[in-house]
């Protein structure tokens, strides 16, 4: 099959290349995330039940509530949808860094941002799933989703490698 653009086009429309982007640097600080808070909560706890209890209150939330984002979807606007949660996890860890680099940060902390966090991901990613074709042209969908399967990879890629490299130095 020939294709008549190719990938990198995409990139030239503002918003798909915004979309992209900021995919791309969400999904980097998600999998640096998922690499350095058990180790964070290890080192304050040294207990693998904090570490278990916190993945569950960041993953559990998924299980009840996407169902309910699935119906904020398709009853409003989706782009505003992304942009709250996405600025409500973005706050949730701005305060779970303070409180670490003031040495205020509890374990209980950390499990109760890890809810809000899983909570707000339950409830926008079905508008950000879907958000896609309300950005690029019906006939560019195909070719747009699979530059977006190539960002998440890369970002599964790059974000555990940084955070090794955060953790190894601080």
């Amino acid at each position: 099959m020939i294709l008549e653009k190719s990938p990198k086009s995409f990139l030239k429309t503002r918003l798909y290349a915004l979309y992209w982007m900021s995919s791309l640097l969400s999904n980097i600080g998600t999998w640096m995330q998922q690499v350095a808070e058990p180790w964070v909560v290890l080192s304050l706890s040294n207990s693998p039940f904090w570490v278990g209890l916190d993945s569950f209150a960041m993953n559990a939330p998924s299980l009840i509530f996407t169902l309910f984002g699935g119906i904020l979807a398709d009853r409003f606007d989706r782009k505003k949808i992304v942009l709250l949660f996405q600025t409500i996890q973005w706050l949730c860890i701005l305060i779970m860094l303070t409180l670490l680099i003031l040495g205020w940060l509890k374990v209980w902390m950390i499990v109760l941002i890890s809810f809000l966090i899983g909570l707000t991901d339950s409830l926008s990613m079905p508008s950000f799933q879907t958000i896609i074709p309300s950005i690029v042209d019906e006939k560019e969908i195909p070719k747009a989703l699979s530059l977006n399967s190539t960002q998440f990879n890369l970002s599964r890629i790059l974000g555990p490698a940084i955070a090794g490299v955060v953790i190894a130095k601080y």
